[in-house]
């Protein structure tokens, strides 16, 4: 093929490069790439690389908490859940209009009953865990009381590094409908959940120890008597009851403001710092459908535990932690399974 240049196409090229004069102009082809329109399918409205899933306006299932706190979109965090195909075929999402404790109640307990061999059988590991635990500590209290109190200590410890898979196991199901044993780890924000679990623990054991002191303290001279009336030991335990009735009054007040706080920093949402304020936030904006959660919550599972003599928390314990995770995503603006609606 001739070239402006004269000759074949690589001696016009080289010629023409050895002359310093510029390349022969590019001629269209029958490729796709030269046709009309190439590549617009792919462009969004304003001409730029189409960013399908990467925020609200293109159908992303994530939106912003935007009610006073600065929380990344979900489609941003760290990868989890940041689009349509980072879900199993078939699991449908929609973000909650108005926050509803019914619907994630009935979620909670369907999704225990579909997903019995991880959830109720995983309950009855737990308590049979604990149960060997409790058995253990009986054994050895008769060693003393340094070899009880080591029990004891091995068991928080336990359950504190088993939490953090919890929570990631019910935020995972949240997503997807065929959750499962071999999904632990998935996701799994580990080193910060477990930090912030470990902090609510300690600002709930300062929380009761501070009254315990000043019960003590107030009624030493009591304590230290070999022989007590029954009308000093009945004060006593009377001024117990009423102080951690107290404690446990505030404990309700204030537990809105904390009660996205580790759902937050296992949700990758929020780091161990920031994951206070947006608590804060969300629980201000939706004190009153929080603090509704924890009363239902406490009512639900004490009345299953009486009616069943304790057996009815295999299903009553997973169904109300699963409620909370899917109230959690309600109230932070998360996405929720679709089929949550139904039941």
């Amino acid at each position: 093929m001739s070239t402006p240049y004269g000759g074949n196409d690589k001696q016009g090229s080289d010629e023409s490069a050895d002359r310093g004069e510029p390349w022969p102009p590019y001629e269209p082809t029958d490729h796709p790439e030269d046709r009309p329109g190439y590549g617009d399918g792919n462009r969004g409205a304003q001409g730029t690389p189409d960013t399908q899933y990467s925020g609200t306006q293109h159908g992303n299932p994530y939106r912003e908490y935007n009610a006073g706190s600065e929380l990344p979109s979900y489609g941003n965090a760290g990868g989890y859940g940041s689009g349509i195909d980072d879900f199993y075929p078939g699991d449908a999402t929609r973000t909650a209009a108005t926050p509803d404790i019914f619907e994630s109640i009935r979620w909670g307990f369907a999704a225990t009953f579909r997903n019995f061999s991880l959830w109720i059988l995983g309950a009855l590991a737990f308590f049979a865990v604990a149960a060997l635990l409790g058995f253990g500590t009986g054994l050895v209290s008769t060693s003393g009381e340094g070899a009880e109190l080591a029990v004891q200590v091995i068991t928080a410890v336990i359950s504190c590094l088993f939490m953090p898979v919890v929570y990631s196991l019910i935020l995972h199901q949240l997503d997807h409908q065929d959750t499962g044993w071999g999904h632990i780890g998935k996701s799994l924000n580990y080193g910060p959940t477990l930090l912030i679990y470990v902090i609510m623990q300690l600002i709930s054991m300062v929380a009761v120890a501070i009254p315990s002191v000043l019960i003590v303290l107030q009624n030493r001279e009591l304590l230290s008597q070999q022989v007590v009336s029954d009308a000093d030991l009945t004060s006593f335990f009377l001024t117990i009851f009423a102080v951690f009735a107290v404690v446990m009054v505030l404990a309700l007040l204030v537990g809105p403001f904390f009660f996205s706080l580790i759902w937050l920093v296992a949700d990758k949402r929020a780091g161990v710092g920031e994951a206070f304020k947006a608590s804060f936030a969300i629980g201000r904006d939706n004190y009153l459908k929080l603090l509704g959660l924890s009363v239902l919550s406490s009512i639900i599972i004490t009345a299953i535990a009486v009616v069943t003599l304790g057996l009815g928390l295999l299903v009553a314990a997973p169904a109300m932690q699963l409620a909370a995770g899917h109230f959690y995503r309600q109230v932070a603006g998360g996405q929720i399974p679709a089929e949550s609606r139904r039941y």
